[in-house]
């Protein structure tokens, strides 16, 4: 006996048909993961930054948590967390 056979067929059909809840539903988990970068984007703010290339890199555990802590305490991306310290290594090297 099939898993369908032990529900009829309209209990089926509610089932399949019903909404889903994505996971982190709140407004505040959709913007904490919007600012980690986790959401799909669908291109546009990519375009208007000029942040349309990817880079990925290893990272140490302990520096991925350092990188996104910094990002949450000043409410920005975790891009922009690494194209600071890269200003600041630039600016660094220039003395």
């Amino acid at each position: 006996m099939s898993d369908d056979a032990k529900f009829d067929k309209n209990t089926i059909l509610q089932l399949r048909n019903r909404p889903r809840e994505a996971a982190g539903a709140s407004v505040a988990d959709r913007k904490e993961g919007e600012r980690r970068g986790q959401l799909q984007k669908d291109g546009r703010s990519k375009r208007a930054t000029g942040r349309t290339e990817q880079l990925g890199v290893r990272l140490r555990p302990e520096m991925l948590e350092a990188i996104r802590q910094e990002a949450s305490r000043h409410d920005i991306m975790v891009v922009e967390v690494i194209e600071w310290a890269w200003e600041a290594y630039v600016k660094s090297k220039q003395v």
